[in-house]
């Protein structure tokens, strides 16, 4: 008798090399463009519809391990469409699933051999060495001569150093340069749009960044349309708008400027995000929430690495960077947009207004400053005012800690401008 536990314990070359082969190299979710491959760095996932492990979601403890690990049961999606169907299993049945890679390779596009041969490797070899197999041709990472190859070539020494990837050193723990995202309201503490500035994290200049922002309370909502109406491949373009915004920043530091984008959320008082982020150190996952507890503003901000780093490293902590407001309350995500929101207001100063923190505002020269302090009652200054002061300081110069705790935010006083390092673009 062959029990389930007997076969392949991973999918083949050959079954990747199927696998991107058809998937026109984007996330199989509806509406998705996101890359499995970018810059020559695998950032999108191989999902099994039917888990891999025991515990797993939709996981079939009567299923082989040669059907586990097969073509029909995995599909190529990012990091964010990953977690969204396997937080919702309910949702995303395995029925749903297998509809939604029939459709996305249905659709696909012919990919570059050559490419199908990198990404392959890729997948194949997760200990440093990029060897791909494509019927007789083989490809080794190693190889200077050719520039596609030496893109990888110089991902796996910048993350493993210059010795034969065989012995596979852990990644270093030290402090990681990139550049994420986090925003205020802006032009008063109740409007409607927000301003989103990039901001640098970590010691020393951080190359070559992309970041996929992602509204998750709109994709959510795109969701729970399709549910509604399984007969549509997509849901209608109007329903939310855009709910995806990309930055590309080839160098940036400490010191600014750095890029700008407006954001209206769907409500101000009830938000969520998400963004994927890529640089020379790595690939990580950003995410981030606002709640409107007893008038004021609260977040809530984590970043990680991403999900090849942890599967390399799993004995160790993914966890870069965390900042939450301790009166913070997390809120549910939005089914459907609401009947109401915010009014737009004027992003320049108001003379004799009485701003509340925190809020960015924009003046006369295009600079955008950050209300981050107040003065108290009696005179003093008070500059703790929970997470928001992450948009006027700089964090990741040390070693890799967490920040500490912060302290409540205090709104609704005359406040004080400090002037932020963003400038709008």
């Amino acid at each position: 008798m062959t029990s389930s536990n007997d076969g392949p314990s991973k999918p083949s070359a050959k079954t990747y090399n199927l696998l991107y082969a058809k998937s026109s190299n984007r996330c199989a979710f509806p509406g998705c463009k996101n890359p499995s491959t970018f810059n020559q760095t695998l950032v999108g996932n191989v999902c099994h519809i039917k888990a891999a492990n025991p515990g797993g979601p939709r996981y079939d403890p009567k299923q082989a391990n040669e059907e586990r690990h097969g073509y029909d049961n995995l599909l190529l999606m990012c990091s964010i469409h990953n977690k969204v169907v396997d937080d919702d299993e309910a949702t995303y049945t395995v029925d749903r699933l297998k509809q939604m890679k029939a459709d996305h390779e249905a659709e696909s596009t012919p990919i570059q051999e050559e490419n199908i041969r990198i990404a392959v490797g890729l997948l194949v070899s997760r200990n440093g060495t990029v060897t791909a197999q494509a019927g007789d041709i083989s490809v080794t990472a190693t190889n200077p001569q050719n520039s596609v190859i030496a893109g990888v070539y110089q991902n796996i020494v910048h993350n493993h150093g210059p010795e034969s990837a065989s012995s596979a050193p852990a990644v270093s723990p030290k402090m990681p340069s990139f550049v994420f995202v986090f925003g205020a309201p802006l032009g008063d503490n109740n409007s409607a749009t927000w301003i989103m500035p990039a901001k640098h994290y970590g010691p020393g200049p951080a190359y070559n960044c992309t970041i996929d922002f992602y509204d998750k309370d709109r994709i959510n909502i795109r969701h729970e349309w399709l549910v509604k109406h399984p007969n549509s491949p997509f849901p209608p373009p109007d329903l939310v708008g855009d709910f995806r915004q990309q930055i590309r920043i080839s160098e940036a530091g400490p010191e600014g400027p750095l890029p700008t984008f407006n954001w209206t959320p769907l409500d101000p008082d009830r938000q969520h995000y998400t963004a994927s982020i890529s640089s020379r150190d790595g690939v990580f996952v950003e995410n981030w929430e606002v709640t409107r507890v007893n008038g004021h503003l609260r977040a809530k901000i984590t970043i990680e690495r991403g999900s090849q780093w942890i599967e390399k490293n799993p004995n160790s902590n993914p966890l870069v960077f965390k900042f939450e407001d301790p009166e913070f309350n997390s809120v549910p995500l939005l089914v459907e947009v609401p009947q109401s929101g915010a009014a737009n207001v004027h992003p320049g100063w108001k003379p004799n207004h009485r701003f509340e923190v925190p809020v960015a505002i924009l003046d006369s020269n295009g600079n955008l400053q950050v209300m981050a302090a107040i003065k108290a009652p009696d005179g003093s200054t008070i500059n703790d005012f929970g997470c928001w002061n992450i948009l006027t300081k700089h964090f990741g110069d040390g070693e890799l800690t967490r920040p500490p705790n912060p302290t409540r935010m205090i709104g609704g006083q005359n406040a004080t401008v400090q002037t932020s390092r963003a400038l709008l673009r």
